[in-house]
């Protein structure tokens, strides 16, 4: 991977951590429906003035049962997954978690892609169970049945993420980027709005700050962020592109620390680490191919 490459990946990943604090001031006041509908919505009006600034013609004609289908995948139940589980699991707890999509990425692209499971993808895949069970197990929050449905609802989301990089990859390549980000947003904010007008929130009278987060998870953590993931995605592919998420954790534990005054734990640094070394497998250059590069299935 090129300088320049991780350079970005690494703005990224800063960027996206960031999205779990936008999410805590937010979804307590509004919940997480609202918090994420309003999210694409933003994200979907900023990019159509752009467009209609640009005078860019919005063609998506043909794309929209695709559209729909990457809006509810990529964004609407991740996102609302993500913002109900950190309404009771920590911001690192949640960010370490999500360093997971990887592993699910390539267990999408060997299913739709038809791309070769090798040895150390399996080893991969056992570090990244070890290290979701050593974050657990060694968390200071207190293991009940809402924290592990706050886990299981962070790894659907994590699950979704990497169902969504690869139907890009299969389905939508040729779809202008621009395109594909407003489309997505645009299928989000479909799928949802029945639910939203449904569990809209008691009361719009909420502190400014948490519309300022919603407008900031909206512009940067969504619109400028997809630009740059589906740009990358494009590059170097979905596999690497989603290599992201191993940064995410250190940024999100560290936006938790400074803004949130969470505490670190050692199941943080031993999850991460386990994480990590199952993503270091899934490189280009992994340790354990051997010789003969055969594959394992």
């Amino acid at each position: 991977m090129k300088v320049m490459d991780m350079l970005v990946l690494i703005v990224l990943a800063a960027v996206w951590g960031a999205s779990l604090v936008f999410m805590r001031v937010s979804t307590p006041h509004l919940g997480p429906i609202a918090t994420i509908w309003m999210r694409v919505f933003i994200a979907s009006l900023v990019m159509m003035i752009g467009f209609a600034v640009r005078r860019k013609a919005i063609r998506l004609k043909g794309y929209w049962d695709k559209m729909i289908f990457l809006g509810t995948i990529n964004a609407a139940i991740p996102f609302v997954l993500t913002a109900a589980s950190n309404m009771i699991l920590p911001i690192s707890t949640i960010a370490v978690i999500t360093a997971t999509t990887p592993l699910f990425t390539v267990m999408m692209a060997w299913i739709f892609l038809k791309e070769p499971l090798r040895r150390n993808h399996f080893l991969a895949f056992i570090c990244g169970i070890g290290g979701v069970s050593a974050l657990l197990g060694l968390s200071p929050v207190q293991l009940t049945t809402e924290v592990l449905m706050g886990a299981l609802m962070a790894l659907g989301a994590s699950f979704c993420y990497g169902i969504g990089g690869v139907y890009v990859k299969k389905e939508l390549m040729e779809c202008d980027d621009e395109l594909l980000i407003y489309g997505q947003q645009l299928g989000a904010v479909i799928v949802l709005l029945p639910i939203f007008l449904v569990q809209a929130p008691v009361t719009w009278h909420v502190p400014l700050n948490v519309w300022l987060s919603v407008v900031a998870l909206g512009v940067f953590c969504t619109e400028i962020a997809y630009v740059i993931y589906f740009s990358m995605i494009r590059r170097i592919g979905p596999i690497k592109t989603l290599s992201v998420t191993f940064l995410v954790p250190i940024f999100g534990m560290f936006w938790g620390v400074v803004f949130m005054h969470e505490s670190l734990s050692v199941g943080n640094f031993l999850g991460f680490g386990l994480i990590l070394v199952g993503l270091i497998l899934l490189s280009d250059r992994p340790i354990l191919r051997g010789n003969n590069k055969r594959d394992v299935a």
